[in-house]
This record gives C-alpha cells, structure tokens and sequence, in this order.
C-alpha cells in the first residue's frame, strides 16, 4: 500500500455536542422497543459525521472512518434478525463513545508513491502496489463446468508457466469484508486478466469492463464465440469446449496468450 500521513484531533465543541446527542438518543433506543428504523437513521448520521471528521475515507487502516466501517460487518453485512441488528448498533455505540474524551485518529494526507496504481472507484480511494506476477480469473461460479475449468484447467496452465512464477487466482481465493472491494483491488493490481465470458454472466462482464477501463491486458474465453459481444470479438479470445478436445486447446492455447501478454 501506499504511504499515509494520519493526525489526531479532538472534536471541536459542535461535533462534541452531535455525539452526545446521539449517544443520548441510543441509550434510549437500547433500552426501548422503537429498533430498526430509528437505528439505521442513528447509523447513518453517525456515518455522516465520521465521514466530516475524517473525509478520506474507511480504507485507512486504525482511523476513526476504518473503525466505523468494520463495525458493520456482523455476519457479511447482513443481520438476519433484531439479535444481529441489535450486535451492529451495539458496535456503531462503541464507536461512537470513542469519538468522546480522547483524540480521534484521521487521515491528514496521502503521500503520492511512483509505481502505485491510485484508485479512485466508487468502492473505496487508496493506493494499491501492482502485483507483477498476477493473474486474475473474471468467470461465474454457478455453472456445473466453472469449477473444473478453474481448478483443473486454467489456474493450472498459469501457474505451470515457466520462468515467470505467475499466481493464479479468482474470487473466491479473496476473503475481505467487502466481495467486490477485493474483487476491483485484484483488478487494479494484476498484470493480467483472464475473462472467461461463457453464456454472458453479468458480474462477469461488468468486472471485465473495469479491468479495460483499468488499462488491463485481458484475455477472454468463451465455449462459443456467440457468447462474445461485437464489441469484444476485436480482443485475444480462445473458444474451446468443455470436453477432452476443448481442453487441449486451453492447454495450447493459454500459456502463449500470456507470455504474449507478459513481453507486451
């Protein structure tokens, strides 16, 4: 990652006075019945208050926007019922008295650092380092022949690539809070992307336009070239099928495609 200048500030009088009504209006919500609508509005005044406190955002790891961020993620982000509602609240309060009494740690400024890819996406804003021997699979997880193609095929002719010690991964190999965070910061970081666009997955598709507009070399795979839109069809693509003959080509065909990519 990339370095950061980070400062420690106690709140001015009229942030002081917002927390303290807040956490006024959570102790009653606590004790109370009136639950989820009045907590998620709490929430998200808190959040809005964080985010003027520390604008940079939750990427920074110790601060006091990193600290409310992770206080959401009880069970993926997603509380089931009032019991998992009620541990996420209780976590925001925790946050939220932290902000009284001590200084706050925030982000005072990001020290630009040659060689880092600078992010700016929706999902999140800092600095990650290029990972030169990445390799990142675009490709649906649902589909009876994705496993097998992935395990046994594809993560295997990259890895088995001489002379270049090439990782080979996908999402389901990233485990962070946030699926589609990890998912652009592969992105972003990877010397290649392999696409493999069988029967159009949207997911697929979207995350393989990121990896364009990141300027990324992508590789794309398809059982029929039908499933390659117009716009597409000008890129490096293989078609093959998902039986002995098909794997043959993968096996040919993929290891040139990214030594070609590598030497570009």
């Amino acid at each position: 990652m990339g370095n950061f200048t980070y400062s420690y500030r106690e709140l001015v009088s009229s942030e002081r006075d917002i927390v303290l009504h807040l956490l006024e209006r959570a102790e009653s919500l606590l004790a109370g019945s009136r639950f989820i609508p009045e907590c998620a509005a709490w929430i998200e005044e808190l959040k809005a208050l964080i985010s003027l406190i520390d604008p940079l955002g939750e990427d920074y790891s110790g601060s006091i926007a990193a600290t409310a961020h992770d206080a959401q993620w009880h069970l993926g982000n997603s509380p089931r019922d009032l019991e998992g509602a009620f541990i996420v609240f209780s976590q925001y309060v925790g946050v939220a008295r932290s902000l009284i009494g001590r200084p706050v740690k925030t982000v005072a400024a990001k020290v630009p650092q040659s060689g880092f890819v600078e992010s700016r996406a929706v999902f999140h804003r800092r600095s990650l380092e290029p990972q030169t021997n990445l390799v990142f699979v675009l490709m649906p997880f649902s589909e009876n022949w994705s496993d097998y193609i992935w395990r046994r095929e594809v993560k295997q002719i990259v890895e088995s690539i001489e002379g270049h010690s090439l990782i080979c991964r996908r999402a389901d190999d990233l485990y962070g809070h946030d699926v589609m965070v990890d998912v652009y910061e592969s992105i972003a970081t990877a010397r290649i992307v392999i696409a493999e666009v069988t029967n159009r997955n949207a997911n697929v598709f979207y995350e393989l336009g990121l990896a364009h507009a990141l300027g990324k070399d992508v590789i794309i795979l398809a059982q029929d070239t039908s499933h390659i839109p117009f716009d597409l069809q000008r890129f490096r693509h293989c078609i093959y099928s998902n039986d002995g003959e098909g794997y043959d080509v993968l096996r040919n065909w993929l290891p040139e495609a990214v030594k070609a990519a590598l030497n570009r």
